[in-house]
């Protein structure tokens, strides 16, 4: 079957392999195959039997544009890495809002996380906090001394509030130390490239993993790949190749196609300029023949007018 389905099987041995070959992977010929970036890990697209061949790849890239308009690679691996980025972008939804409802979960277990006589504190010292900063109105707020007089007494007073603040803190940390303890001292984070999930107590090299890893690699280099081809814009297979060239460079350039928008409106001036300019023109030349004509009109009247003088002085 295909292109090789008249041949021997010594000659399919030694036939040289073409990109548009059915067994190469046209999504590596594109730059970027989600098939060979992932392999054995949790990003796995599992079997692909395609091959993943390096000089059809440098000839596709030294194929004209216009052809690869025409055969459709681009467009076929646009719509995979959409499909595949859309998928991603779920994943990380999902991840995302669980870590959330744990997070919920955590700051629910701060209050049996702390004693009850140090819950207790924490309300005291917020309803201190709340009378010392009240209002002029508020009996032994800090502005209330104030307008009595007793500034030193206001001063202290807010000091106070400072001490309250810090205790309040305090205690929150240590429920907050203490839930984590319970759940084995992790929180959980979401990568928003790969959607996977990273502990807040990872250290540098296990960030570094991460980063340096193939999932992360591999969906940072899809993501910047189906960037590029939307702005590209590639036309699906047997597309007009002319027609796609024209739409690149329509997309690619915008600011030549606003330049080339401004020259046409001045261009307009321009021919509005002149033509205001020629009909001034034909104004002037039928205001001058008017004035001809009428200066041949008084002269023939005045020559006539002579000439019937004459003949009345010959009489």
């Amino acid at each position: 079957m295909g292109v090789e389905r008249n041949l021997n099987e010594a000659d399919k041995n030694h036939r040289k392999r073409h990109f548009s070959d059915p067994d190469v992977c046209k999504y590596y010929l594109c730059g970027v195959s989600p098939y060979s970036l992932f392999t054995n890990t949790k990003s796995d697209l599992g079997p692909y039997d395609k091959v993943f061949d390096d000089e059809c790849k440098a000839a596709y890239e030294a194929t004209s544009q216009e052809e690869k308009d025409r055969l459709g690679y681009e467009y076929e691996c646009m719509v995979l890495l959409e499909r595949l980025v859309s998928q991603c972008d779920q994943k990380v939804r999902r991840h995302t809002e669980r870590v959330r409802q744990e997070h919920a979960e955590e700051l629910r277990g701060i209050g049996n996380a702390l004693q009850q006589s140090e819950y207790e504190r924490v309300g005291e010292c917020d309803e201190a906090i709340k009378r010392a900063e009240g209002g002029a109105d508020v009996e032994g707020s800090a502005m209330s001394l104030a307008l009595a007089g007793r500034v030193d007494e206001s001063i202290a007073l807010l000091g106070r509030c400072e001490q309250w603040r810090r205790e309040i803190t305090q205690l929150e940390s240590k429920a907050l130390h203490a839930a984590r303890e319970l759940k084995g001292g992790k929180s959980m984070l979401v990568c928003e490239v790969s959607g996977n999930y990273m502990n807040s107590t990872d250290n540098g090299d296990r960030l570094k993993c991460h980063f340096e890893g193939k999932q992360y690699q591999g969906w940072k280099l899809i993501r910047e790949k189906l960037k590029l081809l939307r702005q590209e814009r590639p036309p699906p297979p047997g597309g007009s190749s002319s027609g796609s060239k024209a739409d690149r460079a329509y997309r690619s350039d915008d600011r030549g196609r606003d330049r080339d928008d401004d020259r046409r409106r001045d261009d307009r001036r321009d021919d509005d300029r002149s033509r205001g300019g020629r009909d001034r023109d034909r104004d002037r030349d039928r205001d001058d023949d008017r004035r001809r004509r009428d200066d041949y009109s008084r002269g023939s009247e005045r020559r006539r007018s002579r000439s019937r003088s004459r003949d009345r002085r010959r009489r």
